[in-house]
């Protein structure tokens, strides 16, 4: 019988040449079909990715340069990541605000939740959040404000995200890292007390 040291170890192990996978799967698309994403890991343990993803062309998001953290809780690719916008963007399907049920910025989308595979690639996630940002699911939003903005007065939703952008853009690429290390360490602390 095998010792839980042991089991966790095998476990991380397999967390690792997973996700080691994933980044050589990353690498060698990336450049072809989408070179305006990127991703790497916050820190050695690889438990926590940071994506970049530049607005679609043509979008009230093409300005943007958007940070989101995909954090495997315990190394663990078999459950869905929490994932989140560093900083938050007024969005239908992205938490404004900390709540008992998520974290400032995190994402609601099916695929990262109630669909979750470990068969998804690193760059799918990334087109995912790309793809929900100018296709937004009003009917299960996180930002009861951006959904209701969103299909009642367009012209306020695009004011609203034109000026979270605009507050985006102000800050240095290191801030944002920072913020992700904070949201994860909130989300680190909020588990241990459930």
């Amino acid at each position: 019988m095998q010792s839980s040291g042991t089991k966790d170890a095998m476990a991380i192990k397999e967390y690792h040449d997973w996700i080691k996978g994933r980044f050589r799967q990353f690498e060698q698309g990336q450049s072809k079909e989408n070179p305006e994403l990127e991703i790497f890991p916050l820190g050695d343990d690889m438990q926590t990715l940071v994506g970049v993803i530049i607005g679609p062309p043509g979008t009230i998001w093409e300005k943007a340069a958007l940070t989101v953290a995909i954090h495997f809780r315990n190394s663990d690719h078999k459950s869905p990541p929490v994932c989140l916008f560093s900083p938050k963007i007024f969005h239908p399907n992205v938490a404004w605000t900390s709540s008992t049920l998520c974290l400032e910025g995190e994402i609601c989308l099916n695929m990262i939740k109630q669909n979750w595979t470990p068969m998804y690639s690193l760059e799918g996630i990334l087109v995912a959040f790309r793809d929900l940002l100018e296709s937004p699911n009003c009917d299960s939003p996180l930002n009861n404000h951006a959904a209701e903005y969103y299909s009642k007065n367009r012209a306020l939703y695009i004011q609203k995200v034109n000026a979270n952008i605009d507050e985006i853009l102000l800050l240095p690429f290191e801030q944002r890292l920072e913020g992700i290390t904070e949201l994860i360490s909130k989300l680190d602390s909020k588990k241990k007390v459930n």
